[in-house]
């Protein structure tokens, strides 16, 4: 049948990321990763001090915009 013909996605269509694009990505996964269980392992722990929780959430908030950092810069 002529109309059910579904167009075909050609991998020349798909942008390929920049070439240190993948590493960085996880990297920053890697980082924004170690930032959220370091902060929840020290608020288990309790002890009170606010030096491991700026720390951690440091690590988290620069994980968390450098991720958005690089998708909007590489979307099209």
């Amino acid at each position: 049948m002529p109309g059910t013909d579904r167009p075909t996605v050609r991998p020349a269509n798909r942008p390929t990321p920049a070439p240190g694009a993948v590493a960085l990505r996880v990297t920053l996964w890697v980082v924004l990763a170690i930032g959220l269980v370091g902060n929840a392992v020290v608020s288990v722990i309790g002890n009170g001090a606010v030096a491991p929780h700026a720390l951690f959430g440091g690590m988290g908030a620069l994980g968390l915009a450098g991720l958005v950092t690089l998708h909007l810069r590489s979307r099209r």
